[in-house]
């Protein structure tokens, strides 16, 4: 005797109550927001570091920088597009790496905290890009201490103005690793 397949009415008791946690047939956990806030600097600070480092000593050599990261550096004053302007080996060593270093590092950060700081970081990108000629350290309550700590608009615009003769400026976010690895 054959069984008759599967209704939808069957399948559907099947699965356990709605508890508004469910997106896309996954159950969605979202962090405490103690590991949060100690998983977003430790990922940050390990994607800036990848990034200070491929940035400065692979994308900015000469042979690399002539043959690739020229293009992106063509935007003087940067703008939003340039942000985007990047050749293949760009998106490897600027776009990929940084975001593996964490992973490999096994440090359990969670999806939704590193979602949420890829799209800071987009934001982020996309202000550093806007020739905006502001710093950070202008902002009121927090801009002393922002203008020490991260590159702002007018930092990233010194950064494109020299080109392969760039000497500042080669991280995305922090200014600590630019101090630590000097001119």
């Amino acid at each position: 005797m054959q069984r008759a397949a599967p209704s939808l009415a069957d399948e559907k008791s099947s699965l356990p109550p709605y508890d508004g946690t469910r997106f896309g047939g996954s159950v969605c956990r979202v962090p405490r927001a103690r590991p949060a806030v100690v998983q977003i600097p430790v990922y940050l600070l390990l994607w800036d570091a990848t990034f200070y480092v491929l940035h400065r000593w692979v994308l900015h050599l000469p042979l690399f920088y002539k043959l690739s990261h020229v293009n992106h550096h063509v935007y003087r004053p940067p703008t939003a597009w340039s942000g985007i302007a990047i050749d293949p080996f760009d998106v490897i060593f600027e776009g990929i790496a940084p975001y593996l270093v964490p992973l490999f590092c096994r440090l359990p950060f969670h999806e939704h905290t590193v979602n949420a700081v890829n799209a800071v970081l987009m934001l982020h990108a996309l202000i550093l890009h806007s020739s905006c000629h502001r710093e950070y350290s202008e902002l009121p309550l927090i801009g002393p201490f922002m203008g020490w700590l991260m590159i702002s608009p007018v930092g990233h615009n010194m950064h494109h103005n020299y080109g392969e003769k760039n000497a500042c400026n080669f991280g995305a976010i922090f200014k600590i690793f630019d101090r630590m690895g000097g001119p």
